[in-house]
């Protein structure tokens, strides 16, 4: 496939830059990731900004948040890879380290076969226990609804299985240290769904939540068939995956270390991805659009962070298993310093908060100063315990972590809900900082030990 000229110049200056120049391969891979995902994400974050107030205005605020609420709910699939995303990203992370492309290929083949087994018995639940489900109660949501809901249920669902098994090239991306691509694909799916969109509401001018939802599904759909696609067809053909190659001695391996990580993701579906459904019934389905709206606001550091963050996970475990533990302490350093940069940014962000929703959402949804402090502060934990846990999943030690979040699971539930009832969404978002704020307490302190080989018992698992 043969590249545009002009975007190959580009390329190549931007490639030649002395910034990306040196001796350490490990850091000039990350500086390279690092300068593309701002590229590709500063367009998501661009196109995220610019669907708000133009979903708002075609569905209204109670349209909007029972869809927040559903997708919030749906995004719980996207957890059901049994861990096996994260599983392979590590194993390939190995297997590449070592030359072994053999190796690397039986570990995709099987990724892809494993998961799309565990795609198809979560659809058949579903086509059973869906029509056992009245979704207007469980979205709290006018029984007026009833219809577009169904259909729009059934249509998600079955989009983001299928999600499952694409996005299991994300994680390839992330093993061969390449999160920008990654990115792109986030990128693409967005623009999709702002094209999306605009054909909805220039040909049918409809306001039904059905027509848009299933614009906002499929578009990632999409993206990830397309950056699927490039990868093995043109990128590493050498790791497309066949049936043929699938090993079955290595789905242990895949599921025991992807069953860690299916574990914590699971306590992080109850930690963060239930405030949707507890401020819809709590506080009203309305208000989950006045907090959707804080949390992308207050996130806009953490999305910039995260950039920064991604090629970390693969590049500390390289590190990690070469004895290179200098260049992780030196990257851990370099993020503590970002952090304290973006908490200096937030300060501007608080005190210019009320003036940016207006330019961005006008009038229709009024936003407190409290609310976007504590998302703020909740960001600023989120990313100090983030530093630390990147290294930790990188490297495999993740039990303490399934322990601790469990626990926070356990209490930020009832916390979120006796708190809502009094204080509304700034009550739910206080038990998210309160558990964002043990993280980043215990998880620095594992990782130091780690790092220093001090780590006994369960700190070092």
């Amino acid at each position: 496939m043969r590249k545009i000229p002009i975007l190959i110049k580009i390329y190549d200056k931007i490639n030649n830059l002395s910034y990306f120049k040196g001796s350490d391969v490990r850091t000039i891979k990350a500086k390279k990731n690092i300068a593309f995902s701002f590229i590709v994400k500063g367009i998501s974050i661009l196109i995220m900004f610019a669907l708000v107030p133009l979903l708002i205005n075609q569905l209204n605020t109670e349209k909007y948040g029972i869809w927040l609420t559903l997708a919030s709910f749906i995004t719980w699939f996207t957890f059901f890879d049994v861990g096996l995303g994260n599983g392979l990203k590590n194993i390939l992370t190995k297997k590449l380290s070592n030359d072994d492309i053999v190796g690397a290929k039986k570990a995709v083949s099987t990724a892809y076969v494993s998961i799309a087994a565990v795609t198809s018995i979560l659809i058949i639940v579903f086509l059973i226990g869906n029509q056992y489900l009245d979704w207007t109660k469980i979205l709290n949501a006018p029984g007026s609804m009833l219809s577009d809901i169904n259909g729009l249920i059934f249509f998600v669902v079955i989009s983001f299985c299928l999600q499952l098994i694409l996005r299991l090239i994300s994680s390839i991306y992330d093993a061969i240290q390449m999160p920008a691509a990654s990115g792109t694909i986030t990128a693409v799916g967005n623009l999709f769904t702002i094209a999306f969109v605009l054909l909805i509401i220039i040909i049918t001018h409809s306001h039904s939540l059905l027509y848009y939802g299933m614009a906002l599904t499929i578009s990632p759909l999409l993206a990830l068939l397309i950056g699927s696609i490039y990868f093995f067809k043109y990128k590493y053909p050498s790791l497309t995956p066949s049936i043929k190659c699938f090993d079955k001695s290595m789905v242990r391996s895949l599921f025991g270390l992807g069953g860690k990580f299916f574990l914590i993701q699971i306590t992080s579906i109850m930690l963060y991805q239930t405030n949707s459904f507890v401020i819809a019934h709590v506080v009203g389905a309305s208000a989950v659009t006045t907090y959707d709206i804080a949390f992308k606001y207050g996130g806009i550091s953490q999305m910039v962070f995260l950039i920064v963050l991604s090629p970390i996970w693969v590049a500390s475990a390289d590190a990690y298993f070469k004895n290179n533990i200098d260049w992780i302490y030196k990257a851990i350093s370099k993020l503590n310093k970002l952090i304290l940069v973006i908490g200096c940014v937030a300060i501007f962000q608080l005190i210019f908060s009320k003036q940016f929703y207006h330019l961005w959402i006008g009038n229709k949804v009024v936003i407190n100063y409290s609310l976007t402090f504590l998302m703020l502060f909740y960001f600023i934990a989120s990313m100090r315990a983030g530093t630390y846990c990147i290294v930790l999943n990188g490297i495999g030690k993740i039990k303490l972590q399934f322990i601790f979040t469990s626990i926070e699971a356990i209490i930020h539930i009832p916390l979120s809900i006796l708190l809502g009832t009094y204080w509304g969404i700034n009550g739910v978002v206080i038990s998210m900082c309160l558990m964002s704020s043990l993280n980043a307490i215990w998880m620095p302190m594992q990782c130091k030990a780690i790092l220093k080989g001090k780590a006994k018992g369960i700190w070092n698992r």
